[in-house]
């Protein structure tokens, strides 16, 4: 099994993480799905119907209050996948396999999530199928029902304790929300760090940034790509696309990240073994 998680992206956004030694965290609604948080909170909205179907219960005032008019969320995700050499993501995410595939450190993305855990940082692996994703949202339900009604002694008002269980699951549900997509997307074999700004209570990713793509102004939250303990280097591969020059590209690959202070003493440069031209 590999050693790592690989990042498929264009020369020039290779470029941009080297030269500035971090990532971008992208907000989850500026990602290339259209259902992108959606395709979870749609499942959730199927399995409440069915719960409450013919009968009052308590999945009637979760459904009331599960899915309010305000229902934005402070998610950033940066976006992996296990396969080192994927025709779709070269064709998709890599400049149409112009681009390379940068391969990090398994020990080092554990090690970040566990330096920001408290800031609000995790990683997980993208959940496809759809009895998985049911299954999560039931737990969660059942979760939400054990404690509706609120039990006697809260030293809370009863308008703010009945509706504070359905705010629990909403908000586990938001959260979950960001690693479950359509089945569509299963071949990617996608993990995400993903970051809840909503959760940090400090030592997070700071200061939320701002660039543009397509007339548009994205959020983002940058993580330092510079070495924790017991980690190892954070780059650990890059894979050259198909259609990247390796002859050209695979010494200069070296000498980027040795000049931006990478440690490439284990760094292994491949190339593609596809055909695509």
């Amino acid at each position: 099994m590999s050693n790592s998680w690989y990042h498929y992206c264009s020369l020039d956004a290779f470029l941009e993480i080297v030269q500035s030694g971090e990532i971008w965290l992208t907000n989850i609604f500026c990602m290339n799905d259209s259902a992108e948080h959606y395709w979870l909170r749609g499942i959730a909205r199927g399995v409440l119907d069915r719960r409450c179907d013919g009968k009052k219960s308590v999945n009637e005032f979760l459904a009331s209050k599960l899915f309010a008019k305000d229902d934005k969320t402070d998610l950033y995700c940066f976006c992996m996948s296990e396969l080192r050499d994927s025709l779709g993501q070269w064709r998709g995410y890599a400049d149409d396999g112009h681009g390379v595939a940068i391969g990090f450190s398994r020990d080092f993305l554990h090690a970040a999530e566990q330096k920001f855990l408290e800031g609000g940082l995790w990683l997980g692996p993208v959940v496809y199928g759809r009895g998985e994703q049911e299954g999560i949202v039931e737990r969660i339900l059942d979760a939400a029902e054990e404690h509706h009604p609120p039990r006697a002694g809260s030293s809370l008002p009863p308008e703010m304790t009945e509706g504070l269980p359905a705010l629990v699951a909403q908000v586990k549900i938001w959260r979950e929300a960001a690693r479950c997509k359509n089945p569509f997307f299963a071949e990617e074999k996608e993990l995400r760090l993903i970051y809840d700004a909503s959760m940090d209570r400090g030592g997070g990713l700071g200061q939320r940034k701002y660039r543009t793509r397509g007339g548009k102004l994205i959020p983002y939250h940058t993580l330092p790509l510079s070495p924790l303990p017991q980690a190892g280097p954070p780059i650990y591969e890059v894979v050259l696309g198909p259609k990247c020059n390796r002859e050209f590209n695979e010494p200069v690959i070296k000498k980027l990240l040795s000049d931006n202070d990478f440690d490439i003493t284990y760094l292994n440069v491949w190339s593609s073994e596809g055909t695509y031209t």
